[in-house]
């Protein structure tokens, strides 16, 4: 089975290569990454205001929430940019 796999990856390596190497694709894979980090760090600190806030911990609730706002503030400038 795995025999099978390899070879059958191995038959469609040559268009995934051409997929690759094309520049409006690369552009769009760049893009992608540069914005992962904030992303994920506005994800954690939106989930982490919202479990804060129905725990009662206002002070980690509105620190968290003062993340997310930066965090979009940055996310906002590098689309304009």
């Amino acid at each position: 089975m795995k025999d099978k796999v390899t070879k059958f990856f191995q038959k469609l390596q040559p268009t995934f290569t051409k997929i690759g190497n094309n520049h409006y694709l690369q552009a769009i894979m760049g893009a992608m990454m540069a914005t992962l980090g904030p992303m994920i760090l506005g994800s954690f600190a939106t989930l982490l205001s919202v479990y804060a806030n129905q725990w009662h911990w206002t002070k980690v609730a509105q620190i968290s929430g003062n993340v997310n706002v930066v965090i979009l503030a940055v996310l906002h400038y590098m689309y304009h940019f």
